[in-house]
Formats: C-alpha cells, structure tokens, sequence
C-alpha cells in the first residue's frame, strides 16, 4: 500500500493541529 505514508502524514498534521488547538 502506497498510501500507508500519505495516512501517517495526514494523521501527523491532524494530531499537531489538536495539540495546537487545545493549548491554544
């Protein structure tokens, strides 16, 4: 599966984006 590395990415910006939001 070529997409395995797409998800980790797309679930690292999301991840960051809720630490993000919730320390903001």
């Amino acid at each position: 599966m070529r997409r395995l590395p797409l998800m980790v990415a797309v679930l690292s910006v999301i991840l960051t984006a809720g630490c993000h939001d919730r320390r903001a």
